[in-house]
């Protein structure tokens, strides 16, 4: 697992945020968390904030919706 600290994390500049959460969480919660924690992320600023369920990027067939969900947060001009 990789993991950055707080201060490297809130000068990332990220561009978009993937929000992995676990059956049972609400992600709603964790981005209401990033928006309040870390306004100046151009990701927030530009609501590029995606939820995405961990269980689809787990090892087994469900990846291909984990990753047809992040292709879609990347790059979402690629799908119109």
């Amino acid at each position: 697992m990789f993991q950055v600290g707080v201060e490297e994390f809130a000068s990332s500049q990220a561009a978009v945020i993937l929000v992995g959460y676990y059956p049972g969480q609400d992600p709603n919660e964790l981005i209401a968390f990033l928006r309040e924690t870390f306004p100046d992320l151009p990701a927030v600023q530009n609501d590029r904030l995606y939820p995405i369920p961990t269980i689809d990027t787990e090892a087994g067939i469900r990846i291909i919706d984990g990753l047809e969900a992040i292709a879609h947060a990347i790059h979402p001009e690629a799908f119109q």
